[in-house]
């Protein structure tokens, strides 16, 4: 995955090309998020979408609550490989594919995949063209 999402979704639109979205955890929570432009000079890290995410994951409040006091998502995703992600994985990489069929307005078919730091693919979700939010 590179920085600039948004601008490689557009030009896929703009070329009538379904997307694949590879890439892991950090750069896939700022997408979650909302970034569209994932280099550290264009956006930040909102923990609160992580907390969120493992709310819906079915973590207790209170440990979801511990992701917020997290130095990286590195740090958070090592804490998840260790304990057990509960399909915080795949919310993760549901939630991106989401919205990236968000910005494509559903025009083409959108894949996410998300891959560990040791090449492990670790979800998959995938959108098929015509299909909105």
């Amino acid at each position: 995955m590179g920085d600039h999402v948004g601008y490689s979704l557009d030009k896929t639109v703009e070329r009538d090309l379904d997307a694949v979205i590879v890439g892991q955890f950090a750069k896939f929570c700022k997408v979650a998020g909302g970034h569209y432009a994932t280099h550290v000079k264009d956006s930040s890290l909102d923990l609160s979408v992580l907390k969120e995410l493992m709310e819906e994951a079915g973590f207790a409040s209170a440990d979801a609550a511990k992701a917020l006091e997290a130095n990286t998502a590195r740090q958070i995703y090592e804490n998840l490989r260790e304990s057990g992600d509960r399909g915080l994985f795949e919310l993760l990489t549901r939630r991106v594919a989401e919205r990236a069929r968000a910005r494509v307005e559903g025009k083409i078919a959108v894949e996410t995949v998300l891959f560990g730091y040791k090449g492990e693919e670790l979800a998959r979700c995938s959108f098929e063209r015509g299909v909105k939010i």
